[in-house]
């Protein structure tokens, strides 16, 4: 990218931002402060772009500064793990107040009023699997590419639909074992492997906790990341993934969500109906785009610049635009960006696969369930903090559990068969 090319993604931003140019109503002072935003911008991509230019130019000392996406990328050396896993557990810890009957949740007053802690969380797990999901589906055979996507999610979620049927509900629902084991819902909860019907009630279990009933909230997510999935190689196959009509395509879901809130007063509340099993028009609309941006991101790998500049100028945006009307438009630009650039600094890298193995995908299964277990053992009479400090570590066990035990050799499983299809592809070449 060249000089001005780079400079033009900056000059698009104002018409981002609430000014007379579009039809959102603003007052002068508003206009002012964002209009300041954008000279700052501008003043850091100037900055930046001397650096990129010097790159190009392959002078000395001013080339190892300038890294894009692509050029940082390095299959297993980058932060994906470790973030994934503080998403998780942001997830755990929000939740801790509503399972706990707290009115509200603290961190969405904490962190700008952009979403709730886990809310957060749920956005950078869309942002780093359609970065890393579109890698894959471009870059496999179709039937590797589903494969890959099956022995991901499928192993783990039926162990946690069995935890949950068959070890956290006879102790905590309020009938008796033969009652429990004789009644049909707690065979059609191991429905959830299927992952479109998820099926959140074990017989009279957990009756007594402030969110009743409830067995796993959090698997609310799962129909429309598989959904993204299924749909990822369809648009590849399209040619929805090449460089501009990936733009065009973020472009339009943007559109699509902002006409939904505005429009059809879609929220929390009013979901919009479903699109799909699983899969209501706001929240898909909602985890598209940055489902999208994150594919955006794997797209143009080679053009985006990974630069401390751009990262900082994310922050600003975010403070910015903290308690304001717009402020979600801010929140799809930066956080997107800042979950990358943290993915692939050096600063921050511990490899936890190399230690620990990856525990997010477990951590965020398990977490939920063990909550409300720990809800339910104290008689529904416990305070967040404590809960938190019960829940966390049992559910790294159970995570622990499940990476070690399920997910890593279901992926060794996954490997074989790949190297096996190709083995017998080879033998049939020769003959």
């Amino acid at each position: 990218m060249k000089k001005d090319q780079y400079e033009d993604i900056f000059n698009i931003i104002p018409w981002f931002l609430p000014h007379g140019g579009i039809t959102l109503k603003t007052n002068y002072k508003w206009r002012v402060v964002a209009q300041n935003f954008v000279l700052i911008v501008r003043s850091l991509a100037n900055r930046s772009s001397k650096i990129w230019h010097n790159a190009e130019r392959k002078i000395p000392n001013t080339k190892s500064q300038f890294r894009t996406i692509g050029t940082a990328f390095v299959s297993r050396d980058n932060n994906f793990d470790l973030i994934r896993l503080l998403a998780a557990a942001a997830v755990l810890v929000s939740h801790c107040y509503p399972l706990t009957g707290q009115v509200t949740e603290p961190f969405a007053n904490y962190l700008g009023e952009y979403d709730t802690g886990g809310g957060w969380g749920v956005s950078i797990f869309f942002v780093i699997s359609g970065f890393l999901v579109t890698r894959s589906v471009l870059g496999r055979p179709v039937g590797t590419y589903f494969r890959s996507r099956i022995f991901r999610i499928i192993p783990a979620l039926a162990l946690v639909a069995f935890v949950e049927s068959f070890l956290i509900g006879p102790v905590f629902t309020t009938l008796t074992l033969q009652e429990y084991l004789t009644n049909s819902e707690t065979y059609n909860h191991l429905k959830n492997v299927s992952v479109f019907w998820i099926r959140q009630v074990l017989p009279e279990t957990f009756a007594q906790n402030p969110e009743a009933y409830s067995i796993n909230g959090s698997l609310w997510t799962l129909p429309i990341e598989s959904a993204f999935y299924i749909a990822l190689p369809c648009l590849a196959f399209i040619g929805l993934l090449r460089p501009w009509r990936i733009i065009a395509l973020t472009v339009l879901t943007a559109a699509w969500l902002v006409y939904g809130v505005t429009e059809l007063n879609w929220s929390w509340a009013n979901q919009g109906g479903l699109l799909f099993p699983g899969g209501p028009a706001y929240y898909v609309a909602k985890e598209a785009l940055f489902f999208l941006i994150g594919a955006l991101f794997w797209v143009h790998r080679d053009r985006i610049p990974l630069n401390g500049y751009l990262a900082i100028a994310s922050v600003l945006l975010l403070t910015l635009f903290a308690y304001r009307e717009y402020r979600l438009i801010a929140f799809y630009i930066a956080l997107p960006y800042l979950v990358i650039y943290v993915a692939f600094a050096k600063q921050f890298r511990l490899r936890l696969y190399d230690k620990i193995g990856d525990l997010s995908y477990g951590t965020y299964l398990f977490a939920f369930p063990i909550q409300q277990a720990v809800v339910a053992a104290h008689g529904g009479d416990i305070g967040p903090i404590r809960l938190l400090f019960f829940a966390l570590p049992l559910t790294l066990c159970f995570a622990a559990a499940s990476w070690y035990l399920v997910e890593k050799p279901a992926l060794g499983f996954r490997q074989k068969i790949g190297q096996d299809r190709r083995r017998t592809q080879s033998f049939h070449t020769t003959i």
